[in-house]
Protein backbone atom coordinates (compact mmCIF):
# COMPACT_ATOMS: atom_id res chain seq x y z
CA UNK A 1 0.00 0.00 0.00
CA UNK A 2 1.26 3.46 -0.94
CA UNK A 3 1.20 6.27 1.61
CA UNK A 4 2.03 9.77 0.38
CA UNK A 5 3.08 12.68 2.59
CA UNK A 6 3.70 16.24 1.39
CA UNK A 7 6.55 17.26 3.71
CA UNK A 8 8.34 20.59 3.94
CA UNK A 9 7.81 24.19 2.85
CA UNK A 10 5.87 25.05 -0.26
CA UNK A 11 6.09 27.92 -2.69
CA UNK A 12 2.32 28.39 -2.47
CA UNK A 13 0.09 28.41 0.63
CA UNK A 14 -2.51 25.65 0.97
CA UNK A 15 -5.48 27.98 1.31
CA UNK A 16 -7.88 26.81 -1.39
CA UNK A 17 -9.29 23.73 -3.05
CA UNK A 18 -7.12 24.37 -6.09
CA UNK A 19 -3.97 24.34 -3.96
CA UNK A 20 -5.03 20.98 -2.56
CA UNK A 21 -5.28 19.71 -6.14
CA UNK A 22 -1.80 21.09 -6.79
CA UNK A 23 -0.48 19.20 -3.75
CA UNK A 24 -2.13 16.00 -5.00
CA UNK A 25 -0.56 16.56 -8.41
CA UNK A 26 2.89 16.72 -6.84
CA UNK A 27 2.17 13.58 -4.83
CA UNK A 28 1.14 11.77 -8.01
CA UNK A 29 4.28 12.86 -9.86
CA UNK A 30 6.47 11.79 -6.91
CA UNK A 31 4.83 8.37 -6.93
CA UNK A 32 4.70 7.88 -10.70
CA UNK A 33 8.08 9.32 -11.68
CA UNK A 34 10.18 8.72 -8.55
CA UNK A 35 13.13 7.47 -10.64
CA UNK A 36 13.21 10.38 -13.06
CA UNK A 37 16.37 12.50 -12.53
CA UNK A 38 14.43 15.60 -13.66
CA UNK A 39 11.58 15.05 -11.19
CA UNK A 40 12.05 18.49 -9.63
CA UNK A 41 11.71 20.15 -13.02
CA UNK A 42 8.64 18.05 -13.87
CA UNK A 43 6.97 19.14 -10.64
CA UNK A 44 7.74 22.79 -11.42
CA UNK A 45 6.25 22.53 -14.90
CA UNK A 46 3.14 20.85 -13.51
CA UNK A 47 2.28 24.05 -11.62
CA UNK A 48 1.27 25.68 -14.90
CA UNK A 49 1.00 22.90 -17.49
CA UNK A 50 -1.79 20.52 -16.48
CA UNK A 51 -1.77 18.91 -19.94
CA UNK A 52 1.78 17.59 -19.70
CA UNK A 53 2.03 13.87 -20.58
CA UNK A 54 3.60 13.00 -17.20
CA UNK A 55 0.20 13.78 -15.61
CA UNK A 56 -1.59 11.07 -17.55
CA UNK A 57 -3.53 9.03 -14.97
CA UNK A 58 -3.62 11.80 -12.36
CA UNK A 59 -7.40 12.14 -12.68
CA UNK A 60 -7.88 8.62 -11.31
CA UNK A 61 -5.40 9.25 -8.48
CA UNK A 62 -7.21 12.49 -7.60
CA UNK A 63 -10.57 10.72 -7.58
CA UNK A 64 -9.17 8.06 -5.23
CA UNK A 65 -7.90 10.75 -2.83
CA UNK A 66 -11.26 12.53 -2.88
CA UNK A 67 -13.21 9.35 -2.15
CA UNK A 68 -10.95 8.10 0.63
CA UNK A 69 -10.88 11.51 2.35
CA UNK A 70 -14.65 11.97 2.01
CA UNK A 71 -14.41 14.97 -0.32
CA UNK A 72 -16.34 13.10 -2.98
CA UNK A 73 -19.45 11.09 -2.26
CA UNK A 74 -19.58 7.54 -3.64
CA UNK A 75 -21.69 7.04 -6.75
CA UNK A 76 -25.38 6.34 -6.13
CA UNK A 77 -26.48 2.73 -6.17
CA UNK A 78 -26.36 1.48 -9.74
CA UNK A 79 -29.80 -0.16 -9.38
CA UNK A 80 -31.50 3.23 -9.02
CA UNK A 81 -30.53 4.11 -12.57
CA UNK A 82 -32.81 1.37 -13.89
CA UNK A 83 -36.09 2.42 -12.24
CA UNK A 84 -37.34 4.57 -15.13
CA UNK A 85 -41.13 4.59 -15.49
CA UNK A 86 -41.85 1.31 -13.74
CA UNK A 87 -45.11 1.64 -11.79
CA UNK A 88 -44.93 -1.52 -9.66
CA UNK A 89 -41.51 -2.37 -8.23
CA UNK A 90 -40.36 -5.31 -6.12
CA UNK A 91 -37.10 -5.11 -4.15
CA UNK A 92 -36.24 -8.81 -3.76
CA UNK A 93 -33.83 -9.23 -0.85
CA UNK A 94 -34.41 -5.66 0.30
CA UNK A 95 -32.35 -5.88 3.52
CA UNK A 96 -32.85 -2.76 5.63
CA UNK A 97 -35.24 -1.38 3.02
CA UNK A 98 -33.49 1.89 2.18
CA UNK A 99 -33.56 1.25 -1.58
CA UNK A 100 -37.29 0.39 -1.52
CA UNK A 101 -37.93 3.63 0.38
CA UNK A 102 -35.81 5.60 -2.09
CA UNK A 103 -37.88 4.27 -5.00
CA UNK A 104 -41.18 4.80 -3.15
CA UNK A 105 -40.21 8.46 -2.64
CA UNK A 106 -40.37 8.73 -6.45
CA UNK A 107 -44.12 7.93 -6.31
CA UNK A 108 -43.91 4.26 -7.31
CA UNK A 109 -45.79 1.35 -5.76
CA UNK A 110 -43.05 -0.65 -4.05
CA UNK A 111 -42.92 -3.92 -2.17
CA UNK A 112 -39.78 -5.00 -0.34
CA UNK A 113 -39.16 -8.66 0.42
CA UNK A 114 -36.46 -10.11 2.67
CA UNK A 115 -36.61 -13.37 4.68
CA UNK A 116 -35.05 -11.69 7.73
CA UNK A 117 -38.05 -10.94 9.97
CA UNK A 118 -35.79 -9.04 12.39
CA UNK A 119 -35.94 -6.15 9.91
CA UNK A 120 -39.64 -5.54 10.69
CA UNK A 121 -39.22 -2.58 13.11
CA UNK A 122 -36.97 -0.79 10.63
CA UNK A 123 -39.45 -1.40 7.80
CA UNK A 124 -42.33 -0.04 9.86
CA UNK A 125 -40.46 3.21 10.44
CA UNK A 126 -39.73 3.53 6.71
CA UNK A 127 -43.41 3.14 5.82
CA UNK A 128 -44.56 6.06 7.98
CA UNK A 129 -46.23 8.69 5.84
CA UNK A 130 -46.26 6.49 2.73
CA UNK A 131 -49.16 4.43 1.41
CA UNK A 132 -47.26 3.14 -1.63
CA UNK A 133 -44.61 1.18 0.28
CA UNK A 134 -44.86 -2.21 1.95
CA UNK A 135 -42.58 -4.97 3.21
CA UNK A 136 -42.83 -8.68 3.89
CA UNK A 137 -40.54 -11.43 5.14
CA UNK A 138 -42.82 -14.12 3.68
CA UNK A 139 -41.74 -15.42 0.27
CA UNK A 140 -45.24 -16.73 -0.42
CA UNK A 141 -46.70 -13.29 0.24
CA UNK A 142 -44.28 -11.73 -2.25
CA UNK A 143 -45.14 -14.34 -4.88
CA UNK A 144 -48.86 -13.81 -4.27
CA UNK A 145 -48.58 -10.06 -4.80
CA UNK A 146 -48.81 -10.47 -8.58
CA UNK A 147 -46.29 -9.50 -11.19
CA UNK A 148 -44.20 -6.35 -11.20
CA UNK A 149 -42.98 -4.02 -13.95
CA UNK A 150 -39.54 -4.06 -12.34
CA UNK A 151 -37.94 -6.57 -9.99
CA UNK A 152 -34.66 -5.52 -8.38
CA UNK A 153 -32.36 -8.10 -6.82
CA UNK A 154 -29.48 -6.13 -5.39
CA UNK A 155 -26.34 -8.03 -4.34
CA UNK A 156 -28.28 -11.14 -3.34
CA UNK A 157 -26.83 -13.60 -5.85
CA UNK A 158 -23.27 -12.88 -4.70
CA UNK A 159 -24.20 -14.12 -1.21
CA UNK A 160 -25.44 -17.52 -2.46
CA UNK A 161 -22.90 -20.31 -2.81
CA UNK A 162 -25.30 -23.21 -3.45
CA UNK A 163 -26.26 -23.51 -7.15
CA UNK A 164 -29.69 -24.97 -6.38
CA UNK A 165 -30.53 -22.00 -4.15
CA UNK A 166 -29.27 -19.61 -6.82
CA UNK A 167 -31.57 -21.22 -9.40
CA UNK A 168 -34.52 -21.04 -7.01
CA UNK A 169 -34.00 -17.27 -6.58
CA UNK A 170 -33.71 -16.74 -10.34
CA UNK A 171 -36.89 -18.76 -10.80
CA UNK A 172 -38.65 -16.42 -8.37
CA UNK A 173 -37.41 -13.37 -10.24
CA UNK A 174 -38.78 -14.65 -13.55
CA UNK A 175 -42.11 -15.60 -12.00
CA UNK A 176 -42.48 -12.17 -10.41
CA UNK A 177 -41.92 -9.98 -13.48
CA UNK A 178 -44.53 -9.15 -16.12
CA UNK A 179 -44.14 -10.36 -19.71
CA UNK A 180 -42.69 -7.01 -20.79
CA UNK A 181 -41.15 -6.13 -17.44
CA UNK A 182 -37.52 -6.02 -16.39
CA UNK A 183 -35.38 -7.77 -13.81
CA UNK A 184 -32.30 -5.91 -12.55
CA UNK A 185 -29.68 -8.03 -10.83
CA UNK A 186 -26.54 -6.53 -9.28
CA UNK A 187 -23.54 -8.52 -8.08
CA UNK A 188 -20.02 -7.79 -6.89
CA UNK A 189 -18.24 -7.32 -10.22
CA UNK A 190 -16.42 -10.63 -10.84
CA UNK A 191 -13.98 -9.02 -13.27
CA UNK A 192 -12.45 -7.04 -10.41
CA UNK A 193 -12.52 -9.65 -7.64
CA UNK A 194 -8.76 -9.97 -8.07
CA UNK A 195 -8.16 -6.22 -8.17
CA UNK A 196 -6.76 -4.02 -5.44
CA UNK A 197 -8.66 -2.25 -2.66
CA UNK A 198 -11.23 0.37 -3.63
CA UNK A 199 -12.76 3.29 -1.73
CA UNK A 200 -15.58 0.91 -0.80
CA UNK A 201 -13.63 -2.04 0.58
CA UNK A 202 -10.45 -4.05 1.07
CA UNK A 203 -10.43 -7.57 -0.38
CA UNK A 204 -9.27 -10.86 1.08
CA UNK A 205 -9.25 -13.88 -1.27
CA UNK A 206 -8.72 -17.52 -0.32
CA UNK A 207 -5.45 -19.21 -1.35
CA UNK A 208 -5.54 -20.67 -4.85
CA UNK A 209 -8.59 -18.68 -5.95
CA UNK A 210 -9.07 -18.56 -9.73
CA UNK A 211 -11.38 -16.39 -11.81
CA UNK A 212 -12.92 -19.44 -13.54
CA UNK A 213 -14.02 -20.98 -10.22
CA UNK A 214 -16.85 -20.29 -7.81
CA UNK A 215 -15.52 -19.44 -4.36
CA UNK A 216 -16.24 -17.40 -1.24
CA UNK A 217 -14.15 -14.36 -0.38
CA UNK A 218 -14.28 -11.52 2.14
CA UNK A 219 -14.37 -7.76 1.93
CA UNK A 220 -13.92 -5.23 4.73
CA UNK A 221 -16.08 -2.16 4.19
CA UNK A 222 -14.12 1.05 4.71
CA UNK A 223 -17.08 3.09 5.92
CA UNK A 224 -18.03 0.78 8.79
CA UNK A 225 -15.23 -1.76 9.20
CA UNK A 226 -17.84 -4.49 8.77
CA UNK A 227 -16.69 -7.72 7.09
CA UNK A 228 -18.89 -9.09 4.34
CA UNK A 229 -18.82 -12.54 2.79
CA UNK A 230 -19.25 -12.62 -0.99
CA UNK A 231 -19.38 -15.36 -3.59
CA UNK A 232 -17.42 -15.01 -6.81
CA UNK A 233 -18.88 -16.47 -10.02
CA UNK A 234 -17.47 -15.72 -13.48
CA UNK A 235 -19.76 -13.65 -15.70
CA UNK A 236 -20.23 -16.51 -18.14
CA UNK A 237 -21.47 -18.70 -15.28
CA UNK A 238 -23.98 -16.05 -14.26
CA UNK A 239 -25.16 -15.66 -17.85
CA UNK A 240 -25.59 -19.42 -18.16
CA UNK A 241 -27.77 -19.45 -15.04
CA UNK A 242 -29.84 -16.52 -16.35
CA UNK A 243 -30.50 -18.43 -19.57
CA UNK A 244 -31.39 -21.59 -17.64
CA UNK A 245 -33.96 -19.56 -15.67
CA UNK A 246 -35.53 -18.11 -18.83
CA UNK A 247 -34.01 -14.65 -18.47
CA UNK A 248 -32.14 -12.88 -21.28
CA UNK A 249 -29.51 -10.18 -20.74
CA UNK A 250 -30.35 -6.98 -22.61
CA UNK A 251 -27.91 -4.61 -20.88
CA UNK A 252 -24.99 -4.68 -18.47
CA UNK A 253 -23.64 -1.71 -16.50
CA UNK A 254 -20.52 -1.46 -14.34
CA UNK A 255 -20.39 0.83 -11.30
CA UNK A 256 -17.07 2.67 -11.79
CA UNK A 257 -14.56 3.18 -9.02
CA UNK A 258 -10.78 3.37 -8.59
CA UNK A 259 -8.19 0.72 -7.71
CA UNK A 260 -6.30 2.31 -4.81
CA UNK A 261 -3.10 0.35 -5.45
CA UNK A 262 -2.75 0.85 -9.20
CA UNK A 263 -4.84 4.05 -9.53
CA UNK A 264 -6.61 2.44 -12.46
CA UNK A 265 -10.32 2.23 -13.33
CA UNK A 266 -12.16 -0.52 -11.47
CA UNK A 267 -15.73 -1.58 -10.72
CA UNK A 268 -17.26 -2.65 -7.41
CA UNK A 269 -20.61 -3.78 -8.78
CA UNK A 270 -21.98 -5.15 -12.04
CA UNK A 271 -25.66 -4.79 -12.98
CA UNK A 272 -27.59 -6.88 -15.48
CA UNK A 273 -30.90 -5.80 -16.97
CA UNK A 274 -32.85 -8.94 -17.85
CA UNK A 275 -36.11 -9.70 -19.62
CA UNK A 276 -38.14 -12.87 -19.84
CA UNK A 277 -37.01 -15.03 -22.74
CA UNK A 278 -39.27 -17.21 -24.89
CA UNK A 279 -38.21 -20.49 -23.30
Amino acid sequence: RVRLIDYGSDIRPLDSEQEFVTMCRRAWLSHRWAKRPDLKEIMRRALDDVEMPELDGFDRFHEAVQRVTGQREPSGDVALGFVGRAERVLDYGCGSGWLAREIADRSREVLGYDPDCARQPRWESLCKGLDNLGFTHERGEALAAGRFDLVICRRVLCTIEDDAELRAVLGDLRALVTERGRVVVTVCDPHFTFGGPTPEADRELPPGARYESTFTWRKTLRATGRVRRDVHRPERTLRREFTRAGLAVCRRVEAPTVDLERFEPASDHLAFELRRSCC
